[in-house]
């Protein structure tokens, strides 16, 4: 059978809980039903729990990719960011976090985050948020027919 290109947007959540990654998935899927329920065939959420799996599905489309910072044993969402940065530049980089450490929250963005999301309450409204932001920037390829934020 022959595959067919996906037009829309992917989203991606790399985290080395799978708990978590069901949850943030299942959450993400509910709020753009109810927000793009007229779309719904436009996004596309993979999770991951491995990065050399995710590293491997990472698209050359559009994408937003939500990496939590902690991934293991001695292993951060910086070892793998330039990775994907060089794989796409199309990917929007969010890292996910508890961490407080301003020393940390600074290298993520000198390695090439987008931005940085708290692991709180805000959680799914910030990540909303970017997934927004994203489908009414101007450099977004795919017309969805949602109305754009000026």
């Amino acid at each position: 059978m022959e595959k067919r290109p996906f037009f829309g947007l992917r989203i991606q959540v790399l985290d080395d809980n799978p708990f978590y990654t069901t949850l943030y998935k299942l959450q993400l899927e509910r709020e753009l039903l109810t927000a793009y329920a007229m779309h719904q065939n436009h996004f596309k959420i993979s999770t991951y729990t491995d990065s050399k799996a995710f590293l491997s599905d990472l698209p050359g489309i559009h994408s937003i990719v939500f990496l939590d910072y902690n991934l293991g044993t001695n292993f951060t969402g910086l070892d793998i960011m330039d990775k994907i940065k060089k794989k796409t530049s199309l990917a929007k980089v969010y890292i996910v976090t508890d961490e407080n450490n301003s020393y940390i929250l600074r290298a993520c963005l000198d390695a090439g985050a987008d931005g940085i999301i708290f692991k709180n309450n805000e959680l799914m409204e910030l990540s909303l948020m970017v997934i927004r932001q994203t489908l009414n920037s101007s450099d977004f390829p795919y017309q969805l027919n949602i109305p754009r934020n000026n």
